[in-house]
């Protein structure tokens, strides 16, 4: 299965930003040289919305993990 965890674009730029100190626009630009959050949401058999808290993350990635455990033969 293909799963991808997924955030708008502002919201990725944002966090990419405050992790490594580099600037929005330095943010945005490395951001641009990937595949953009919205093909790869597209592309995913399961997605994992991150756009709330830590524990909602690993709830959610807990869920999928479950799921595809179950598809597994």
């Amino acid at each position: 299965y293909i799963i991808t965890v997924y955030a708008p674009k502002e919201l990725c730029v944002e966090r990419l930003a405050k992790r490594t100190g580099l600037t929005t626009k330095q943010a945005e630009l490395r951001m641009n040289e990937q595949i953009c959050p919205e093909e790869k949401k597209s592309l995913a058999d399961f997605v994992i919305e991150n756009t709330g808290t830590i524990d909602k993350l690993k709830t959610s990635t807990e869920f999928v993990i479950e799921i595809c455990k179950s598809l597994t033969i």
